[in-house]
């Protein structure tokens, strides 16, 4: 059972992923007249996807069971991840599309709301002290949603690591700092590794 559940994790997770893509991709192409090249590793990519997908199984069996949350967020991950990389852009509509399936699996809305306040007002004060954004409004609606899966504590670990993924990409893997920078990547990563329970 175990090893189906995990197979089946990864052959999923593996579609799943050139699926959304796709979507993604189209999306921008229709909605923002974009040009955007094809995606230059589609099976390394989807193997990558795949394995995203398997972790969670493998580290907690059970939740083969019942995978809803888990693999929605996972999913919105990946395709903001797309979207980000490509276009700088995390769209509303692709933010409520996962949304509203979260809103219904948990009805919570306190965490969202709490997340959403905070956001909001530390970028207001961020944004008087130093006359600029410090973070984009698709980044604050991307972790109101993901606060619909995870708590309050593991969302302030996830800013924190986040944070500290972009200043060690600025600091060592780039000469020349992008601007602005994506930072759903680092937000993907960042949530992937705390919902896992890594850190």
């Amino acid at each position: 059972m175990f090893i189906y559940a995990a197979f089946s994790s990864f052959i999923l997770g593996s579609i799943l992923t050139l699926v959304l893509h796709s979507i993604a991709r189209k999306f921008l192409i229709h909605s923002y007249q974009l040009t955007l090249p094809p995606l230059p590793y589609p099976i390394g990519t989807s193997c990558l996807g795949g394995l995203l997908f398997t972790i969670p199984v493998v580290l907690y069996p059970n939740l083969a069971i019942q995978p809803g949350p888990s693999f929605i967020l996972i999913s919105l991950l990946i395709t903001v991840t797309i979207t980000d990389l490509y276009a700088q852009l995390i769209p509303n509509k692709i933010l409520l599309f996962f949304a509203i399936p979260l809103l219904l699996i948990n009805p919570n809305v306190v965490a969202p709301f709490v997340v959403f306040f905070l956001f909001y007002l530390s970028t207001s004060i961020a944004a008087f002290l130093f006359k600029k954004d410090t973070l984009g409004g698709g980044d604050v609606k991307l972790y109101v949603v993901i606060a619909f899966v995870l708590d309050i504590q593991p969302l302030l670990l996830s800013i924190l690591l986040a944070s500290l993924l972009a200043l060690i990409y600025l600091l060592f893997l780039t000469k020349k700092k992008p601007i602005p920078l994506p930072f759903a990547p680092f937000i993907a990563t960042a949530t992937y590794i705390v919902h896992l329970g890594i850190f």
